[in-house]
């Protein structure tokens, strides 16, 4: 062989390898390049079911702070009907009941209506 045929060969070894490893290298690139985009694609993914379980945790806790208040509510309610219960077995609260409510009175006694929630009893002068 000659020196120009060994250069030439020289020369077309080297495009071929160039060639090779700029092929290699958008190879690697699209690989790289996917590879952060499926993974940009993950997190943001990841991202999307912490936040909705995120917000879903707080309804629930939401739910559960409004529940705890109305079991509160419902407690207080029936310690006061337990009360009332109790003293209409009282018959003197039973009597200022039917004063009040029904306005009864005794005989022998005058009323007198001073306020609408508010009732005065006297004994009639004679």
């Amino acid at each position: 062989m000659n020196r120009t045929a060994c250069s030439r060969n020289k020369v077309q070894r080297h495009t071929k390898i160039r060639d090779i490893n700029k092929n290699r290298g958008i190879k690697a690139s699209f690989a790289s390049k996917a590879a952060c985009l499926i993974l940009v694609i993950l997190v943001l993914y990841f991202s999307g079911l912490f936040i909705n379980q995120l917000l879903k945790v707080n309804h629930l806790e939401a739910a559960l702070s409004e529940l705890k208040e109305e079991i509160a509510r419902a407690e207080k309610e029936n310690d006061n009907l337990l009360e009332e219960v109790e003293l209409l077995h009282n018959p003197e609260y039973i009597e200022i009941l039917a004063r009040k409510e029904l306005g009864l009175i005794k005989t022998g006694e005058v009323l007198f209506n001073v306020d609408k929630d508010r009732y005065v009893f006297r004994e009639k002068e004679q």
